[in-house]
């Protein structure tokens, strides 16, 4: 009777103790993108990178290291300057492609912004650095899969308001200049921001993207398909948001480039603040993001490579 006993709490005491390594290792197992690298990533650049520090300096070169550890990855900044309040401020976007890439046939972006607020000395984490992370992973088993993938990658400087000041002359700056350079226009812009806050805030389609429902509704799909318990993205036929978010989807929206908001309508509680910090990156979160759109781009790449 006593063994029986002994054996139930050693086994109790396993699956609490080790459920956290397990997990992580179906994840790692069962899918191609490297969470734990993910992890580190965001480990290593969470760190308060104001407008023009040298914070911001050396996660944009770890940025673009780990670009060019794609193989053959073009990566190239894109240097521009600003004028705010009477003067003139410098920014560097960071643009990657795989060699094939060509603007002139469809073509996909995948984007975020890599600077971090000015105020409360805020490292964050969601703010976006792990959307960081995710995309070039994301860039990386997608084009070791298919090669000719006609993709880029942008990271856009300037997002937050240079003095803490949210306003129409202190923001966007690197979308906005970004979206002027465009010559070829690209068929979907994914932009996305605030990864890794909790799954009690998902994703909504914004009512006035209307452009935007179908690729929410196919991520919604897959959503339920691979974790039917916990839907992140929510189908517009169901759900939708009237908000209207001020980030780097704006400029394309507004010069009616599609484009999807892949934004938490309802922002992290730690947003802006000094607790946007890895230890308190909801990881799960992050996990069904990335495989959800992982297994959406799978789908895309079939029509936009050679």
């Amino acid at each position: 009777m006593y063994v029986y006993i002994i054996i139930i709490i050693i086994a109790i005491l396993f699956v609490f103790l080790l459920f956290p390594f397990i997990y992580t290792e179906t994840f790692e197992s069962s899918s191609p993108l490297r969470l734990t690298w993910i992890k580190q990533w965001t480990q290593q650049n969470a760190i308060y990178r104001p407008h023009q520090s040298q914070n911001l300096d050396q996660v944009k070169q770890n940025a673009i290291t780990a670009l060019k550890q794609i193989p053959q990855f073009v990566v190239k900044p894109q240097e521009f300057t600003r004028k705010i309040h009477n003067q003139t401020h410098s920014f560097s976007n960071i643009l990657g492609h795989p060699p094939s890439f060509n603007p002139r046939r469809p073509y996909i972006i995948l984007s975020t912004h890599i600077d971090g607020p000015t105020m409360n000395q805020c490292p964050a984490a969601t703010d976006a650095i792990t959307a960081v992370g995710v995309i070039i992973e994301l860039a990386r088993q997608l084009l070791s899969q298919t090669p000719d993938f006609n993709l880029m990658v942008v990271f856009f400087d300037g997002e937050e308001a240079i003095d803490g000041k949210w306003s129409n002359e202190t923001i966007l700056s690197g979308s906005t200049h970004f979206v002027k350079t465009l010559k070829h226009l690209p068929s979907q812009v994914y932009v996305f921001d605030l990864i890794g806050g909790s799954t009690q805030d998902p994703f909504l389609a914004f009512s006035n993207r209307p452009r935007s429902f179908p690729t929410m509704k196919d991520l919604a799909k897959i959503n339920r398909a691979i974790y039917p318990n916990t839907q992140l993205f929510i189908d517009p036929d169901e759900k939708t948001s009237d908000q209207e978010v001020e980030h780097d989807a704006t400029p394309f929206a507004k010069q009616s480039i599609p484009v999807i908001d892949l934004i938490p309508s309802n922002f992290p509680k730690n947003h802006h603040t000094e607790k946007d910090t890895y230890e308190n990156v909801d990881w799960t979160f992050v996990e069904i993001f990335a495989n959800v759109v992982y297994a959406h781009l799978q789908n895309v790449s079939l029509s936009l490579s050679l």
